[in-house]
This record gives C-alpha cells, sequence and structure tokens, in this order.
C-alpha cells in the first residue's frame, strides 16, 4: 500500500472519528478521551521514529489499544439503559478505534525489511531523488 493510500485511510478514520463526535450526553463516551490520547502518543512516537529512519514495532498500538479498551471498560458493551441491553455510543467507539488503531499500526508504521533492519517507503517518484 502506497503512502498517499495509507494517509487517506487515516483520514477517513479521523473524519468517522469527527463525524460521530457525541451531539448530547447520552452519547458521550467518556473512555474515548483516553483512547485519543493514545492514538496521539502514538501518532508523536511514529513521527520521531520515522524522523530518526527508524520504525515501531508492528502491533504495539493494537496491543495498547486492547489493554486502555478493557482497562477503561470501553469493552463492556452492556446498558440496562439502551435498546436492546447494548450501548450503541459505546460499541461505535469501540469498532471505530479498533479500526483507526489497526491503521495507524499496520499501514504507517515502516514495514521491517527481511533481515530486521526498517525498510522505508517512500512516496514513488521522490525515491529516485532521495536515494
Amino acid at each position: 500500500m502506497s503512502i498517499q493510500e495509507s494517509v487517506h485511510e487515516v483520514s477517513r478514520c479521523a473524519a468517522l472519528l469527527h463525524e460521530r463526535l457525541p451531539r448530547n450526553e447520552a452519547e458521550a463516551v467518556p473512555e474515548a478521551a483516553e483512547i485519543a490520547a493514545l492514538f496521539s502518543r502514538h501518532l508523536d512516537a511514529l513521527a520521531t521514529a520515522v524522523a530518526a529512519r527508524g520504525a515501531l514495532p508492528e502491533g504495539e498500538l493494537r496491543t495498547a489499544f486492547h489493554e486502555v479498551a478493557a482497562r477503561s471498560g470501553l469493552t463492556d458493551l452492556a446498558d440496562a439503559a439502551s435498546p436492546g441491553g447494548v450501548s450503541r455510543a459505546r460499541a461505535g467507539v469501540l469498532a471505530l478505534g479498533l479500526r483507526t488503531a489497526e491503521t495507524l499500526d499496520a499501514r504507517l508504521a515502516p514495514a521491517a525489511a527481511p533481515g530486521g533492519e526498517p525498510r522505508h517507503a517512500r512516496p514513488r517518484g521522490l525515491a529516485a531523488h532521495h536515494s
């Protein structure tokens, strides 16, 4: 997948997250703030790694997402006050958060080349100018 496609997918996730911001108190999912902070820290670490021509371990964000979601209670979808006994707002944040974590983790982290060294993907057309 090209860098442009990866950035497009991350942009789609961000747009969906923004589109689904709570419009009232019943739609609020306080645990989402902890997930957003996790994504922010990961993007900062990714920027630092890329600037140093390094890579982040694949799967690191996905693992951290699962830990934060479980610890914070985001994975507890039961809500007696909601129709069907399931919090749709919490389920939506969980699903979209996981999609975002997987996108950031797998699509933007530089892949390791055979032998363990990070491989630095470059947009097509620019690689020849920066060799």
